[in-house]
């Protein structure tokens, strides 16, 4: 196909011919006639921003202005190649924007850049890894990433699934991934350029091919992309501000029944993303905004920090199950602190465990709808159970996480300011961070200040732990720790969602 012949889509996402256009492009421009030229000129500016060959792309838009000044086109593409450096160099976005987009669009493929902050891969004890290159605060963004190939499941479209088979590994995979594979095929074959950042990841014991291409065309060993594509593919929600907000709206009480969230449908591959190894007991964070991928730093880190993230999320009564999914998918054993801690643990306190969890659930619905006179009576008993459930435990929590205790504590919390007794919902606030590895120096009056000196772990219903406490230090009369407070829930809403543009939108002003 010529140069002049292909089609004009204008920053397209499912269209791979960039490569054989820009080289086609590269022999014609500087001998077409003036007509043709801008012509040419559009599609190699085209090119190039599908490329994500930004500068050049200025560069050749600005050539277009030059000598066709009336090109109103060429003016707006400049600048949103100007925009997308600015994402790339400093980590820029308009992040509500982007969640605003997301809603709007059936297949929301957002048309930003990628960022790499400062982060590096360098050999790791698990192959390879991602690392801090300095310093990093809680919260920061280390990476926004554009997906490298994204399948994304048409809610609105109907429930047909494709099937994907693979003979060499007598797997079976129903859902998107059949529809990735075939979109990271045509990527490959047909913009040979992005290849080689796809085929360095993570292929197990696969042995590729040896040749590239024959007479001159790529070959794409589909068993390699198969098996890259199965140990480095995400799942991943449409946006994962939704997936919070309706956890933030829920009222979610403990002990309620609550429908568990179905696997996300969608998946895709994000090359520097990829490179992050896996902890139950992650270092970051990864959320999404459509084919966007957001990680930020759970916690303070000092420079060459490997970053993990959690692959799945942690049960600590189903060691065994994710063991298993661990070495079936991806062919290791994690050995993090939690899971080493609960393989130690007797299975009588694992036994204690479940039944404690048993035993409170009507406790917390009864004190839930307890009056006044009789909560009281109904927190001391639920008190009781927590203290038996928090002694099954041997490490320090600022060692490893007691992930079974942060749930009913936070609504324990709640209930104490819904019956007016700030105190207490500020003792019972600060245990959900305690058993979530947090360590915090004040934080109780007649303590002026509240400051996290080690930050543990971060779940989506942690804003509303701090947003608690700021209520109770506003009853307390404590001012400057309800500003910190408010300050810390929009850290957390900041690492779980992957922006704080929009923490108003969901919490209010004055929460």
């Amino acid at each position: 196909m010529s140069a002049s012949s292909r089609p004009n889509i204008p920053l397209p996402f499912n269209n791979f011919w960039f490569d054989a256009a820009l080289q086609d492009l590269d022999e014609l421009v500087d001998v077409a006639e003036p007509k043709l030229r801008e012509k040419f000129l559009t599609r190699k500016a085209q090119a190039l921003y599908a490329l994500d060959q930004y500068r050049e792309c200025c560069e050749t838009l600005k050539t277009l202005q030059l000598e066709r000044p009336q090109n109103i086109a060429a003016k707006e593409a400049l600048g949103r190649a100007i925009s997308r450096l600015v994402e790339r160099n400093q980590g820029k976005y308009f992040f509500a924007k982007m969640q605003s987009d997301v809603l709007k669009m059936p297949l929301p493929y957002l048309d930003y850049a990628t960022y790499v902050g400062p982060v590096a891969v360098q050999t790791s004890a698990f192959g390879r890894g991602l690392f801090t290159t300095q310093a990093i605060q809680a919260g920061q963004l280390l990476l926004c990433e554009r997906a490298f190939c994204l399948a994304f499941e048409n809610e609105s479209a109907g429930s047909s699934s494709s099937i994907l088979i693979n003979t060499e590994t007598n797997t079976m995979t129903i859902g998107t991934q059949p529809q990735l594979m075939q979109m990271l095929v045509q990527k490959l074959k047909l913009t040979p350029s992005c290849a080689s950042a796809f085929t360095k990841l993570h292929a197990g014991s696969y042995k590729p091919v040896g040749m590239q291409e024959v007479d001159g065309n790529p070959i794409v060993d589909t068993f390699l992309a198969e098996r890259i594509m199965t140990l480095n593919s995400f799942g991943c929600p449409r946006s994962s501000r939704d997936l919070h907000l309706s956890l933030a709206k829920s009222g979610k009480v403990f002990g309620a029944d609550n429908t568990e969230s179905k696997e996300h449908g969608s998946c895709g591959v994000w090359l520097n993303a990829s490179y992050i190894n896996h902890s139950c007991v992650a270092k970051v964070c990864r959320s999404f905004i459509g084919n966007m991928m957001i990680i930020r730093a759970m916690h303070d880190l000092p420079p060459d920090t490997e970053l993990t993230i959690s692959y799945k999320a942690h049960d600590e009564d189903g060691l065994k199950e994710r063991q298993l999914k661990f070495q079936r998918q991806w062919g290791f054993q994690c050995t993090c602190p939690l899971c080493e801690s609960i393989r130690v643990t007797p299975s009588s306190a694992i036994a204690q465990r479940k039944q404690l969890h048993t035993n409170l659930k009507p406790l917390f619905q009864r004190a839930f709808s307890a009056p006044p006179s009789k909560f009281p009576a109904a927190a001391k008993r639920i008190e009781a159970i927590l203290v038996k459930w928090d002694k099954t435990y041997s490490l320090p929590a600022s060692q490893v996480p007691r992930l079974g205790l942060w749930d009913p504590l936070l609504a324990l919390a709640h209930m104490y300011l819904m019956h007016c007794q700030p105190l207490k919902t500020v003792q019972t606030a600060l245990r959900v961070l305690a058993t979530l590895g947090f360590v915090v120096e004040g934080g109780e009056p007649p303590q002026q200040q509240v400051v996290v000196r080690k930050w543990g772990v971060v779940v989506d219903l942690l804003p509303k732990c701090w947003l608690l406490l700021s209520r109770a230090y506003l009853l307390l009369s404590a001012p400057e720790m309800v500003a910190s407070a408010k300050a810390y829930a929009r850290t957390c809403y900041c690492i779980c969602v992957g922006e704080d543009e929009t923490f108003e939108s969901v919490y209010g002003e004055t929460d």
